[in-house]
């Protein structure tokens, strides 16, 4: 079946809605990255940390990629994200000899009520101690 002149086999999705939302955002912008520390256990979340304090966005909004900066060790990593104390996503990054800064890794949260806070936890596969790196968001408002 043709459909603007690709080739597809047997069927093809529309999409019925269009999402409005604003140019995108970094928080915290203009400052260094929030700094997140693990637990010193393997594998295990550290504390909440806040990204974004209450009544800081004031639009509903979704993350969609988060910017890592200096991982303290290498290994691999695990982050989880919140809406106050709610998860909306979660990714995972590593640090290795040849680098260490990882840059956006795409993520695609649901989407946060206007002024909600956003945190964090961390966890690593270290457990000789508490590792660390410093995260900045990227997000879209919604108009809608």
């Amino acid at each position: 079946m043709p459909l603007a002149n690709v080739l597809y086999s047997g069927w093809h999705s529309v999409q019925n809605y269009e999402e409005t939302n604003e140019a995108q955002e970094i928080y915290p912008t203009l400052a260094p990255g929030v700094l997140l520390t693990t637990h010193a256990d393997d594998w295990v979340l550290g504390s909440f940390t806040e990204i974004v304090p209450v009544n800081t966005i004031d639009h509903e909004f979704h993350i969609h990629h988060v910017h890592i900066i200096s991982p303290s060790a290498n290994g691999e990593y695990e982050c989880v994200l919140y809406c106050a104390t709610t998860e909306i996503g979660r990714f995972s990054f590593s640090r290795t000899d040849k680098k260490d800064d990882v840059e956006g890794i795409e993520v695609h949260t649901d989407r946060c009520l206007a002024n909600t806070q956003v945190q964090a936890k961390l966890a690593s596969a270290n457990d000789v101690s508490e590792d660390t790196v410093r995260i900045k968001i990227w997000y879209h408002e919604h108009s809608n």
